[in-house]
């Protein structure tokens, strides 16, 4: 397979990939609205694709936290998550050290979603800490698992095959 990640600037694409009923119900918080949500496109936040065979199957938010730190996060449809995540994560993973001047990424995991951390950690971030009750679940408050993996981890494990 070969997955391309390319940065997207279409907010409607954004918004439309990203409101899917399987995708929304996973990523938003309860009661939040999609009509509401708006695809910034501003450059502390960028938006990647992910394609196969250009067909957009998934997204990654990049977002800035300090001139050398930010916070991703995957997104990728539930059709294409299984045969194709290890690889998205991995083309993720280059895309941020080849297009971006990032030198930590960090990233934060509902705990109510265990095969996602174990994805994470599977890519070779490193459990930081907690962020207790802080996102809103299916009406549920619940803790958010922090995990960061910084520019030499990335190179590591490229260099090592993952």
């Amino acid at each position: 397979m070969e997955i391309k990640a390319v940065r997207l600037y279409d907010s409607k694409l954004i918004e439309k990939f990203l409101t899917q009923d399987e995708l929304w119900d996973r990523i938003s918080e309860f009661g939040q609205n999609k009509a509401d949500f708006i695809a910034p496109i501003v450059d502390v936040i960028e938006w990647v694709g992910l394609f196969n065979r250009n067909r957009l199957f998934g997204i990654i938010v990049i977002h800035q936290v300090t001139s050398i730190s930010c916070v991703a996060h995957i997104n990728i449809q539930k059709q294409d998550r299984y045969k194709l995540s290890t690889e998205a994560g991995i083309v993720g993973l280059k895309y941020i050290i080849n297009e971006t001047k990032y030198l930590k990424v960090n990233t934060e995991v509902a705990v109510i979603y265990p095969q996602v951390i174990k994805y994470v950690e599977s890519l070779g971030f490193k459990t930081e800490g907690m962020n207790r009750k802080s996102t809103n679940k299916h009406n549920v408050i619940v803790d958010q698992e922090l995990f960061g993996i910084t520019r030499d981890e990335i190179i590591n494990k490229l260099e090592k095959g993952v």
